[in-house]
């Protein structure tokens, strides 16, 4: 489960002045649901991802996956968190399978449990048949599987 609670985040302007890119989320997705965020250019839709995932610290509020507190339990909120980024960021020399095992390591991960978690994500994406297959003859669409 992810919750989200008075998540804001102020910048600086370049006068000086407070910019409220994002303020006051509220959000609970439970185990199992798909969700987006839609909204037009400048609404804080990254900025919002970016402090959930871990990647942007927020002014105000938390985070939690999982139950754990993105503030104060990184490692152990990000290791339950899937992020689909506007750009993909894969190696497109590299088989998915490599791609994967590749940023499981990142993420502290090796040997069986690594091997697991792999077989996992390519079942739960549909990628088994193609997992030794380099990324760059996949479509748009399947790299973002």
């Amino acid at each position: 489960m992810v919750e989200v609670r008075d998540l804001a985040k102020t910048f600086k302007g370049k006068n000086g002045d407070d910019i409220q890119a994002v303020k006051g989320v509220q959000l609970d997705i439970r185990r199992g649901e798909i969700y987006s965020l839609l909204g037009p250019n400048g609404a804080g839709k990254t900025t919002t991802i970016s402090m959930i995932s871990g990647l942007l610290a927020p002014t105000r509020g938390d985070a939690r996956i999982g139950g754990y507190s993105i503030t104060r339990e990184p490692l152990q909120a990000k290791q339950l968190l899937g992020v689909v980024p506007q750009e993909i960021a894969l190696y497109p020399t590299l088989s998915a399978r490599q791609n994967l095992d590749f940023f499981g390591k990142m993420y502290g991960l090796n040997g069986a449990e690594l091997t697991r978690r792999v077989d996992e994500i390519v079942d739960f994406v549909d990628l088994r048949e193609r997992q030794n297959d380099r990324i760059e003859t996949f479509s748009g669409g399947m790299k973002r599987r």
